[in-house]
């Protein structure tokens, strides 16, 4: 379960809610009875502020056409911007992952799966800065990285 978010922070994830991200993993469509398929949310980790990942987000909606308010609470964000079958309606949420470390999840919450897919692509690419790069190692893609403990010179673990 999802640790609540604070005023400054966002909500922190947990090991269970980070393995219920890989979608091999995800048991969710075993409990939920009528949860649509198509609601699968899309992800990005990045090592910038929740604020700054939010205010980047907000206007990169923007840029795209859509409204969103200039508040968030427990660091989330409704999108709403005109679609061709309705209104598409998108929720950004930033969690932490750990300190330094955060993860930007964006769902359809209503309209058209194609045209949200559109949507979170053309968003990805103007977040693309924010992003960490995927297939990089931890250092290279900004991430802090803890230094390691040296071993003790007498202790050996070979067999």
């Amino acid at each position: 379960m999802v640790r609540g978010a604070s005023a400054s922070r966002p909500a922190a994830m947990t090991a269970f809610d980070l393995i219920g991200t890989a979608p091999g993993l995800n048991l969710s469509a075993m409990f939920e009875r009528g949860a649509a398929v198509a609601r699968t949310p899309t992800r990005f980790a990045s090592a910038a502020e929740p604020g700054d990942i939010l205010a980047a987000v907000r206007a990169a909606a923007a840029a795209l056409g859509f409204a969103a308010p200039a508040e968030s609470r427990n660091f989330k964000l409704r999108m709403e911007g005109p679609g061709r079958r309705g209104p598409l309606v998108a929720l950004a949420q930033v969690f932490e992952m750990c300190p330094g470390l955060h993860m930007l999840e964006v769902r359809k919450v209503r309209g058209d799966t194609l045209e949200y897919g559109e949507f979170y692509r053309r968003l990805e690419e103007r977040c693309a800065p924010l992003m960490l790069a995927r297939g990089k190692p931890e250092a290279e893609a900004g991430v802090p990285v803890p230094p390691r403990v040296p071993s003790s010179g007498g202790l050996s673990n070979s067999v």
